[in-house]
């Protein structure tokens, strides 16, 4: 369902209650921002999820602050499926993970282009990411 529907769903509601325009207009913003919000963080933690079981590691590992080889790796391959499948800007998909700054999201997806090893993992589970959101719908 689309943010249109979402909102003329609760337009129609409001409007045969007897409710005034602008009061709905600004509670329909609030719903569709709350389940804009919603599905940005089931998409974050299913890509986390999807990479955690591809490295065998935790999802903790892949969501983490730790700066070793091992975990970070996954965490950016996370980073470059979020940017390349779901088209997240940087500073939205770096707040996903503890809110660094954003420059990491831009290293991270640079260094996963530049690593043949991280990048077909990111492809693999960037078609999984696809395939499942398609599913979905």
């Amino acid at each position: 369902m689309t943010d249109a529907d979402y909102a003329s769903v609760f337009r129609k509601a409001w409007n045969d209650s007897g409710c005034d325009p602008a009061l709905t207009a600004r509670i329909i913003e609030k719903a569709c921002a709350a389940v804009r919000k919603r599905k940005a963080a089931e998409r974050v933690s299913s890509v986390v999820r999807m990479v955690a079981n591809h490295f065998s590691v935790s999802r903790s590992t892949v969501s983490g602050t730790c700066r070793e080889r091992w975990a970070t790796g996954p965490r950016f391959v996370a980073f470059w499926v979020l940017r390349n499948a779901y088209k997240m800007s940087f500073p939205k998909i770096i707040k996903a993970f503890s809110g660094r700054d954003h420059s990491l999201a831009i290293y991270g997806v640079r260094k996963v282009d530049s690593n043949p090893k991280l990048l077909s993992a990111a492809k693999e589970i960037c078609a999984n990411v696809r395939g499942e959101s398609r599913e979905a719908a």
